[in-house]
């Protein structure tokens, strides 16, 4: 079904590349509302040259009981890579889940994150950890991965009004990813003055199956992605 899926996207492209794209540009958050259940609104804009898709990105953070702590809805011009950024994250006491819409030709693809699926085969633990207004955490926490969260990842988030070059929101989370989804990227968006930057960082290596010496040598020879 997914090659399916790519495939349709990938012929809904070429069929397209030769219109000049536009698509509305907007975002909304909310401490009550979830993503999906938000609505924003803005004027059409000219994608550039590469941008054929119209992309919707719906983006909630919960606690481990699925109550909402925050849900942002972005709206804005894509490519068919930005088709698959779906991602499911957890670290314990918070959840973060993205699905995306892509639409191109009035036709319109969802992507969701998966449902928790079994228990991975090897128990893997990862560092766990949250600071919001920071840009990096650290700890010596580590959690338990369950289900389709079953790689060490880490999440970046930032806001920055463009005007003066300030961040107006951020955070940074470590903990368990679903592995299918589990990738380096960086993901931007800029609507109005305001900027937006999601990085997502998979952590192949982490997974603490190695001695603490081991742990500690590679984290030093890391290099920062985000």
């Amino acid at each position: 079904m997914a090659k399916c899926t790519a495939l349709l996207l990938v012929l809904i492209s070429c069929a397209a590349s030769v219109y000049t794209h536009e698509c509305v540009t907007c975002s909304q958050t909310s401490l009550t509302t979830d993503a999906k259940s938000l609505t924003c609104s803005g004027s059409k804009q000219s994608c550039k040259e590469h941008q054929d898709h119209c992309v919707t990105r719906y983006i909630d953070e919960k606690d481990t009981n699925g109550k909402l702590i925050q849900g942002w809805i972005v709206r804005e011009c894509g490519t068919s890579h930005n088709c698959f950024d779906a991602l499911s994250f957890t670290n314990g006491t918070t959840v973060i889940l993205m699905s995306v819409k892509c639409c191109v030709l009035d036709i319109c693809l969802l992507e969701d994150p998966p449902s928790k699926g079994k228990q991975p085969k090897k128990p893997l633990k990862c560092e766990a950890c949250y600071e919001n207004g920071q840009s990096e955490c650290y700890t010596n926490k580590t959690m338990v991965c369950d289900g389709e969260h079953s790689k060490c990842a880490s999440i970046s988030y930032s806001s920055t009004d463009t005007t003066n070059n300030k961040v107006t929101e951020q955070f940074f989370t470590r903990g368990c990813a679903e592995e299918k989804k589990c990738s380096n990227k960086t993901i931007t968006a800029q609507v109005g003055n305001t900027k937006y930057q999601f990085g997502y960082t998979c952590n192949g290596c982490s997974g603490l199956y190695f001695s603490p010496l081991m742990l500690v040598l590679a984290a030093i020879s890391m290099i920062k992605l985000i």
